[in-house]
């Protein structure tokens, strides 16, 4: 058997559609639209899961460093710590 399937990254995903003559004017609309969209994770297996499924990887892979709150779904404090913790220290200006 292979490795246990473990969360990789936070994904945000969003349900709008938008429409036009180039990507770009897609991007645009998109920008100015109020989408809906949903937070979850993206597993090492590549699929998109909720943060309730993603609770339940992360725990069974040993993954948590803490639980916040709420209990029931996976924040990505729980595996990167804070804002800090996940993208490393802020450079300093010279």
């Amino acid at each position: 058997m292979g490795e246990p399937e473990t969360i990789v990254a936070s994904a945000v995903r969003v349900l709008a559609t938008a429409y036009g003559k180039g990507h770009h004017v897609c991007f645009g609309k998109l920008a100015r639209k109020d989408a809906k969209y949903e937070q979850g994770f993206i597993t090492s297996a590549g699929r998109y899961v909720d943060r309730v499924e993603a609770l339940r990887i992360a725990t069974e892979a040993g993954q948590l460093i803490a639980k916040h709150r709420p209990e029931d779904l996976l924040m990505s404090e729980d595996l990167w710590g804070g804002l800090e913790e996940a993208l490393g220290p802020k450079p300093v200006q010279a």
